[in-house]
């Protein structure tokens, strides 16, 4: 069930972004625009100093900033055997998609 299925728009996003290969690596991270829109200044702040392009990758949303920090903290813990650096990650898409949204089930 989505937020929208639940009637409320939300507040900020959990994100994962990477390059164009599915293989990683990924980075997680908050933000509180949505992403495609000219609002949202997230993904140029990564892309600077990034030598290849980076992509929206998956995105989940919430409603309050400490559920969205929640999330983001316990993704760091359970992948932090495969942290590369800061929020970066190696880990593939489906894996750190999968992590996410079990993490986000087990918090909202």
């Amino acid at each position: 069930m989505s937020y929208l299925d639940r009637g409320w728009l939300p507040k900020v996003f959990v994100y994962i972004v990477g390059q164009a290969e599915e293989a990683g690596p990924h980075k997680i991270g908050v933000c509180n625009r949505p992403f495609g829109t000219e609002d949202s200044r997230k993904l140029p702040d990564i892309q600077y100093g990034n030598p290849r392009e980076v992509f929206w990758r998956h995105h989940v949303g919430f409603a309050t900033e400490r559920l969205a920090a929640d999330v983001e903290q316990r993704f760091k813990q359970e992948m932090a055997a495969y942290r590369i650096r800061g929020e970066w990650f190696a880990v593939d898409l489906a894996t750190a998609t999968r992590v996410l949204n079990e993490i986000a089930l087990r918090v909202a």
